[in-house]
């Protein structure tokens, strides 16, 4: 018959340890601790919208290069690189929505062609030889140059001003083309481009939808591009909410998607029969990091990789063109 002794002892025995037993006994309670802590936050939603308020500017910078290459009779490559930064202010709050200001304060424009040293341009300090080059030109347009737009709460451009002036201005180094002044003159006459404008921009800002989104979630972005060289394009992107940055803790996004021709209003001008220039494909990639507490993008990165066929009209001969390129994009908040 088993003592008291034995008792204390089988007692003592039972509660020894293995090291298997001490695992799980460390393992189990974590595990659990960690899968509590993180559900909450795999579900919970962020809310991404855009929001303005009167105070201090906010400034940013637009950096884009891009990279062509033709291949066909005249083979050649361009590497063009542009540099923008820009101030957006609330002017007012008004029954209609905010009214912001954007201002174009400086723009750089560098453009290699074929491995020749680039051509550069620097509002700050422009080079008269650089202002001449047509590759360069109608990104001055741009300097000093301001927006006026207002956005209610749903998102809607309720009204713009400026956009058509800037337009002209970009558009004018064009307008003494015999190949591309009929089709550039013919946009500039349109009645509805102040319209159009007011669209894309909108379409831009629902990159953020406006509403709380949980990390996983997709939702579409359709966005229209105007161009009389080449006919309306039509960029449908998928945005989704991958969750938070870990560096920043700022809502991270990422796009995806095609850019395609767009069905075409017969009575537009355009010279995209003229000059028989076609896209053959596009596609999209980009990223976000959205500051949701201030209500406001923080970076946002694009990459274009599109396939074009060009007419003899600008190959100089009856053989079509092949080009590739391939575009980035990046805007950052300035601090």
């Amino acid at each position: 018959m088993p003592t008291e002794r034995d008792s204390l002892a089988s007692s003592a025995t039972s509660r020894v340890l293995t090291p298997r037993m001490l695992a799980g006994s460390i393992l189990i309670p974590f595990l659990v601790t960690i899968l509590t802590a993180a559900a909450p936050a795999i579900a919970q939603p962020i809310r991404l919208i855009h929001r303005w308020s009167p105070g201090e500017p906010t400034r940013y910078e637009l950096t884009e290069s891009m990279r062509q290459e033709i291949t066909g009779p005249n083979s050649a490559s361009l590497d063009w690189k542009r540099n923008i930064t820009y101030t957006e202010r609330v002017v007012e709050e008004t029954e209609r929505g905010i009214r912001i200001e954007r201002t174009f304060d400086r723009v750089t424009v560098a453009v290699a062609r074929d491995g020749e040293p680039p051509e550069i341009y620097d509002s700050v300090r422009p080079d008269p030889q650089a202002t001449a080059s047509m590759l360069i030109a109608p990104f001055i347009g741009f300097h000093s140059k301001s927006v006026r737009l207002t956005i209610n709460d749903d998102g809607t451009v309720t009204d713009i001003e400026g956009a058509s002036e800037v337009l002209d201005a970009v558009f004018s180094p064009f307008e003494g083309s015999q190949l591309l002044g009929g089709g550039v003159s013919g946009a500039r006459q349109s009645t509805d481009r102040d319209r159009r404008i007011a669209r894309q921009i909108e379409q831009a800002l629902r990159m953020i939808p406006g509403r709380a989104v949980r990390p996983g979630e997709r939702w579409p972005v359709e966005i229209d591009h105007e161009s009389p060289l080449s006919g309306d394009l039509s960029s449908d992107l998928v945005a989704m909410l991958n969750g938070r940055d870990r560096k920043t803790g700022h809502a991270d996004i990422s796009l995806t998607g095609d850019l395609s021709l767009a069905e075409r209003d017969p009575e537009a001008p355009s010279l995209t029969g003229l000059l028989g220039i076609t896209l053959e494909s596009g596609a999209i990639k980009g990223r976000i990091r959205f500051d949701d507490e201030a209500g406001r993008t923080e970076t946002r990165t694009m990459r274009l990789t599109t396939v074009w066929t060009v007419g003899g009209a600008l190959s100089a001969g009856d053989e079509s063109m092949k080009q590739h390129i391939v575009q980035k994009a990046e805007v950052k908040r300035i601090p």
